[in-house]
């Protein structure tokens, strides 16, 4: 193990556009399978989790919960489609780490999310419109803490539990909270959610109106307008998807006879003095650097780069010239899961943080089948197909709107 990795991830999660659960997620990883397909309306391209179906996973993936299906049924009828993504994700990362067995006052619960369901909104308003009556639930649904209380009741969480929001870094803020958490022995067990984002279509034209989106086009792919560090990049695809890592302190963990999936080795996270949607290079340089230097290794050290890569012009070259300056010529394969399963946008950082430890476990580093044309910058980029991956570390990037950057390092167990 390598600096603070007595925080190891005792269990994961994923449900996203290449399937539900952490085993589709790999599979889907080691065969560039892209994910990205258009919308119903034509307008945009997405990548939607429409593998998850509500009613089979209650009959298909609820084992193993502390609740009865009745209690289950219900909590679930209360919950958005995002809390309904949180909850099956959650449920495979609590079922993997054996914690119906962890005292439940003893397991904090971290939710990162912003604007989790804008589409509420726009539900409500127009059901407004039509009757002149609005539920009493959508007082209680429009909130992003009512998903840490339905997980609470779910699990029977009794620890601290709250809601962090940093934008599209929402996931990554989550993951930073949960490891200081368990690395300071506040709490021996985290369980850190990346919650689904909804929009609703006011979101998707704002996006488009600010360049961030990329623009379906008549006779386009779909599948091919995700395109991180290409000379083609112009804009984020929206994703649908949600992930949970179960963090736990080495001794608690030990103590339960549990087997690490991997470490936890460092993390940052870090503002920048700008409240718009531009990235900074001097920000992502820091939380590079003081994720590094927090899991107490140098650049050399690290063998692959999940890198942010959204596909906007802007944040790509921005993020390109960072982990240039971070990793120099010696700079290890970078890719970009965003480009297979879409930006989940509040969920990113948390699903990446499972798409790179599930790289470094079947030690390969998945492809991007969009990069291949002239590159701004001489990135060390995977191309259209998976490689092989030996090596023991690796590093996630997050960033968001307003200046939020976050890093964090994991390291695989052997």
């Amino acid at each position: 193990m390598t600096g603070f990795s007595e925080v190891i991830v005792s269990g994961m999660g994923a449900v996203s556009a290449l399937g539900v659960g952490s085993d589709a997620l790999r599979e889907g990883l080691e065969a560039t399978r892209c994910g990205i397909v258009a919308s119903p309306s034509g307008e945009w391209a997405m990548a939607p989790a429409s593998g998850f179906d509500l009613g089979h996973w209650m009959t298909s993936g609820a084992d193993g919960l502390p609740v009865d299906r009745t209690q289950l049924r219900r909590l679930l009828q209360q919950g958005t489609r995002s809390s309904h993504l949180s909850v099956a994700s959650a449920s495979e990362a609590w079922t993997g780490a054996g914690l119906q067995e962890v005292d439940p006052a003893s397991i904090a619960l971290v939710v990162g999310g912003n604007n989790l369901s804008p589409d509420l909104f726009e539900t409500a308003r127009r059901r407004r419109e039509q009757t002149g009556w609005v539920s009493a639930r959508y007082a209680i649904q429009s909130q992003d803490s009512h998903q840490v209380g339905i997980l609470a009741e779910l699990f029977g969480i009794r620890g601290p539990g709250w809601t962090a929001g940093a934008a599209s870094a929402s996931g990554m803020a989550a993951l930073f909270q949960g490891w200081l958490l368990v690395r300071s022995r506040a709490t021996p067990v985290c369980m850190v959610v990346g919650a689904a984002t909804t929009p609703s279509r006011l979101e998707f034209e704002g996006f488009s109106t600010l360049g961030a989106m990329a623009n379906l086009g008549t006779g386009v792919d779909p599948a091919s307008l995700c395109r991180p560090f290409d000379a083609g990049h112009q804009g984020f695809v929206w994703g649908e998807g949600a992930a949970c890592l179960v963090l736990e302190h080495a001794d608690h963990a030990s103590r339960r006879g549990v087997a690490p999936l991997g470490f936890v080795a460092g993390a940052s996270l870090i503002m920048s003095p700008n409240n718009g949607p531009e990235p900074t290079l001097e920000g992502e340089i820091r939380a590079m650097s003081q994720a590094l230097g927090a899991a107490g290794i140098t650049a050399g050290q690290v063998g692959h780069i999940n890198a942010h890569g959204t596909g906007t012009p802007e944040g790509d070259n921005v993020e390109a010239e960072a982990i240039l300056s971070v990793f120099g010529d010696g700079c290890p394969p970078v890719n970009a899961t965003k480009a297979l399963v879409g930006h989940t946008l509040s969920a990113a950082g948390v699903l990446e943080a499972v798409a790179t430890l599930l790289q470094l476990r079947g030690r390969f580093v998945h492809g991007n089948p969009n990069f291949g044309k002239d590159q701004s910058q001489p990135l060390n980029l995977v191309g259209p197909h998976s490689r092989a991956l030996d090596s023991r570390l690796a590093l996630s990037n997050g960033f968001g709107f307003g200046g939020f950057n976050g890093s964090i390092v994991l390291e695989r167990a052997d």
